[in-house]
């Protein structure tokens, strides 16, 4: 019998152990999720979008203008009425300074687009010759050249020579005052332009020089028509002018022309 019951005792302590043995394993079950959790979070964060990408554009290269930028430079040529290829040359610079600037006659380059040289243009003039802040001047030909190429065509030019050709005006340029200005199309092909000139200064004006600067609806320069006048202008006198430019390109009509920005002004002398 004592036998028996030891036995007995036996076997309840062996089921007694395995049961605290079957409960072991639950203990790091709630363990698993406290250490995945945060490190989703922790990758992802960085991924977020890049902050560095708006830091590389005050980067760019920036360089200083000067007093003024050439801002449009463009030569076309094109085959006219006699046969004969006009090239039509037209540059814009833009006072980008605090002072008036006077446009002294400069060199401008024609190329054919793959860059072979066509001709150099030496002292072209551009109208108006003093700019103040802001406003824009052209440097504008017209000239015949022995070529068959025809179309757009590339402009170069030396920006130190121009540099020195752009200088600071002595004071601000005179100019008389314009009005009833009229464009058409010319039964010779091009443009006509027909207005008034006033002096409203103290004094003579003596070679005074009319120029229109002909703009599209995207102010892009489709071209300049000027004029000098015949005799001077009196202080106080108001007279007319007419003026037309037969070497625009053949597809420009009075109907392409969105702006015109007409000048009158003394030339220097």
């Amino acid at each position: 019998m004592k036998r028996i019951f030891a036995v007995l005792l036996a076997l309840s302590l062996l089921l007694l152990a395995a049961c605290s043995k079957g409960v072991s394993p639950t203990e790091p079950s709630p363990t698993e999720p406290a250490t995945q959790a945060p490190t989703e979070p922790a990758t992802d964060a960085p991924t977020e979008p890049s902050q560095t990408e708006p830091a590389t554009e005050p980067s760019q290269p920036t360089e200083e203008e000067g007093p003024f930028t050439v801002t449009y430079a463009h030569a076309q040529a094109d085959t006219h009425g006699s046969g004969e290829v006009w090239v039509q040359l037209l540059a814009e610079v833009t006072n980008t300074g605090s002072e008036p600037l006077t446009l002294g006659a400069a060199d401008w380059t024609v190329c054919t687009p793959d860059g072979t040289e066509l001709a150099v243009r030496k002292g072209v003039s551009a109208y108006p010759q003093t700019i103040e802040p802001g406003e824009k001047g052209w440097y504008y030909d017209e000239f015949t050249v022995d070529t068959a190429q025809t179309g757009e065509l590339a402009v170069q030019y030396d920006g130190d020579a121009l540099a020195a050709s752009v200088r600071a005006a002595e004071q601000s340029g005179v100019r008389y005052a314009v009005s009833d200005v009229n464009l058409k199309d010319s039964v010779y092909g091009g443009v006509e332009l027909t207005g008034r000139i006033r002096n409203d200064t103290a004094e003579q004006g003596s070679l005074v020089c009319v120029a229109a600067v002909l703009l599209d609806e995207s102010e892009k320069p489709l071209g300049v028509v000027y004029a000098v006048l015949d005799s001077p202008l009196e202080a106080g006198a108001e007279t007319t002018f007419g003026m037309s430019s037969e070497m625009l390109p053949p597809e420009v009509k009075s109907a392409d022309i969105a702006q015109v920005e007409t000048f009158a002004y003394p030339l220097a002398e």
